[in-house]
């Protein structure tokens, strides 16, 4: 059933097609009958649950589905005692049919609803057969009747003691405390619950550290997930979210919250919705004007591209501290490339074609002589604030060519600037 939903989403077997599959287990069970296991319980018989698709379980059993996909995760290979085995039961036994207290077709309906519920989670992790051998062992070998309150208490003192073990078994030098705000915490279930369990879906990229997903929290805010997928960057996260939490600036990119448990870390942030300056400037496919390219030079300043992300208004912020991906070489103008035009004193090449000759020559040759002069030797580099303000210089020229002047082809005419180009290139080259 559960290969049956991972590759159609459609559960139970209607009465036939069940009857055959029975038969044909039996045939070739090595004398095992398996008529009797009841089994033949799961048919598809047009009531509750038996007609259940897996959207119709995420509709109607979404947090009872996260929940025991949560608990059922069998991380802890120092679980002595059973406890994540005890956590999976309780958390397969808190999923119920809601009916009346009298209806006494309530407990078969729930075991209908409970299985329908194991043969979603089931086929989200098909191939992972390690994992559902250990998920079916934990349900067939339960002994005692389950205490459901004694669930999240018993787990939240597991996650603690094991973080602690793990903290000073794996992580001895770090010493971070979480913030004393505690609203700032966000629990792993509404990470998975916004996540829809870290679905495929959801992702929207990833860096040697972290996958990001996008997700929408229960006060239907929308944010970017990162899941920490190394254990050697835990301690990054850790003064990542100390560091973070109480810092707000137009141009950084807010951390809303964290969720932790002993063996998952998340960070989660406001979600800037235009994505990765370095996807603007670097495809085929997205074009930047000049004026954006100018607004956003003055909101990132010192950022790099990959790490610079768009807000609403294609305003800048930049991200990733310490988490992020170092860019790729081939993404940027290539150095050699770089150094060549520098050296055979083509200016015009650096100018992107995807902007057709729409902008300023002028400001142009303003931006690139702060480019050069940015490159140079150290004691001839201007400070960022001096950048700043040259910057906003260009975006007010260019403002005002803008709505006095229709466009027209730039020309490269200057002498003057020749002159100034050239001795900028031989002090850098």
């Amino acid at each position: 059933m559960g290969i049956r939903a991972n590759k159609t989403g459609q559960m139970y077997l209607n009465s036939t097609q069940q009857t055959n599959c029975l038969t044909k287990m039996n045939d070739e069970g090595n004398g095992i009958d398996v008529s009797g296991c009841g089994v033949e319980k799961l048919t598809k018989t047009g009531s509750s649950c038996s007609d259940f698709t897996v959207d119709d379980v995420n509709m109607k059993f979404g947090d009872k589905l996260r929940k025991l996909s949560y608990n059922c995760q069998f991380q802890d290979t120092a679980d002595k005692r059973g406890h994540l085995c005890e956590f999976c039961v309780n958390s397969w036994k808190d999923i119920k049919e809601v009916r009346s207290k009298n209806d006494k077709y309530a407990k078969a309906e729930s075991d209908i609803c409970r299985f329908a519920v194991l043969v979603s989670l089931t086929s989200t992790r098909i191939i992972d057969q390690a994992w559902l051998r250990k998920l079916y062992n934990s349900i067939s070998n339960q002994k005692q009747p389950v205490n459901f309150a004694y669930t999240e208490e018993k787990r939240q003192e597991q996650d603690e003691h094991s973080e602690l073990t793990e903290k000073h078994k794996f992580r001895p030098a770090i010493d971070l405390a979480m913030p004393k705000d505690s609203s700032l915490e966000v629990s792993i279930e509404e990470v998975y619950s916004a996540t829809n369990i870290l679905n495929e879906s959801h992702f929207i990229g990833e860096g040697t550290a972290e996958k990001v997903y996008r997700g929408v929290l229960p006060n239907n805010q929308e944010v970017a997930i990162k899941h920490i997928i190394h254990e050697e960057c835990i301690e990054t996260f850790l003064r990542e979210v100390k560091s973070l939490t109480n810092v707000r600036h137009p141009n950084l990119v807010a951390l809303l919250g964290y969720s932790k448990n002993a063996k998952e870390y998340f960070l989660i942030y406001e979600i800037c919705p235009y994505g990765n300056l370095s996807q603007w400037l670097f495809a085929n496919n997205r074009v930047l004007s000049w004026t954006q390219r100018l607004e956003i030079a003055i909101d990132s300043a010192k950022g790099l591209p990959t790490n610079t992300l768009l807000g609403q208004d294609f305003e800048a912020k930049l991200s990733d501290f310490g988490l992020s991906k170092v860019i790729d070489i081939d993404e940027i103008l290539h150095d050699l490339r770089s150094k060549s035009l520098l050296r055979e004193r083509r200016a015009v090449e650096f100018v992107d074609p995807k902007l057709y000759g729409d902008y300023s020559t002028d400001v142009f040759q303003l931006t690139l002589e702060l480019a050069i002069s940015c490159i140079a030797p150290k004691q001839q580099r201007p400070s960022i604030e001096k950048v700043v303000d040259k910057l906003e210089e260009a975006l007010a020229i260019t403002r005002t060519e803008k709505a006095s002047t229709p466009h027209s082809t730039p020309v490269w005419s200057s002498t003057s600037f020749q002159e100034q180009y050239r001795t900028l290139v031989e002090n850098v080259t």
